[in-house]
């Protein structure tokens, strides 16, 4: 299961939470284990929409004494993901300070965070930073996203446009429809805010469909504003 997460094998990572969720998860004595098959189911949830979902597995984790730090913080992390999107910045930001405690990445949720409250060079600075320090083309997809998404609202449009580049090479490399889905947002959301509105439809409906057959419907919708955004642009 953590092999298929850091690949972003999404479909697979779905089969694999419900068979190890099924035989370890009644299995108390594997407190370590189902710790860290929450967190992941947590995340699976997360992705597939089910938002109260999420949140009520990583608190099953928090809650259990038997849980390890490492454990504790990365359901502090889901949990404050959800809030983050949910519009609850406060408790986010509690939780990815919880995540930071015990020694889990609190990035690139909390820059988005930051983003989103309108501190927006934090974010930036936050993010290159992550950036700067991780050097495994996997582990820098799961912070491309985000940096494409600080830089565009920055106007850091040539950084943008290199992390985009970035990221599609990583998605021809590690062939995954997560990964293509992500390098497809970033192509169109790139080309939107250079005014390219036109150029912008194809990889952002690309995106679109991928996250909607990913199951994925939270992205799916930001991807058809984002398709709106296009099409107004260009008076339809």
């Amino acid at each position: 299961l953590d092999g298929c997460q850091s690949a972003f094998a999404l479909e697979r990572a779905r089969e694999w939470a419900a068979v190890l969720s099924a035989w370890a998860l009644p299995q108390p004595q594997l407190s370590l284990f189902t710790g860290r098959c929450r967190v992941h189911r947590a995340e699976l949830l997360q992705l597939s929409g089910t938002w109260q979902a999420a949140l009520e597995e990583a608190d099953t984790v928090s809650a259990d004494p038997r849980a390890g730090q490492h454990e504790r913080g990365a359901a502090g992390y889901q949990r404050a993901e959800v809030h983050r999107l949910r519009g609850e910045f406060r408790e986010a930001e509690a939780a990815y300070k919880l995540a930071h405690e015990c020694g889990v990445e609190p990035h690139p949720g909390l820059a988005l965070l930051w983003l989103a409250q309108g501190r927006v060079n934090e974010a930036w600075a936050a993010v290159c930073r992550v950036l700067a320090t991780t050097g495994p083309p996997l582990a820098r997809a799961r912070v491309l996203p985000a940096a494409i998404e600080i830089g565009l609202a920055r106007g850091s449009m040539a950084e943008a446009a290199a992390d985009v580049a970035e990221l599609a090479g990583i998605a021809a490399a590690f062939p995954s429809s997560m990964l293509r889905t992500l390098a497809e947002e970033g192509r169109g959301l790139l080309a939107l805010a250079e005014g390219a509105a036109g150029e912008s439809l194809s990889p952002l409906r690309a995106a679109q469909d991928g996250w909607s057959e990913l199951g994925a419907p939270y992205l799916a919708a930001r991807l058809r504003a984002s398709i709106g955004t296009a099409l107004a642009a260009l008076g339809d």
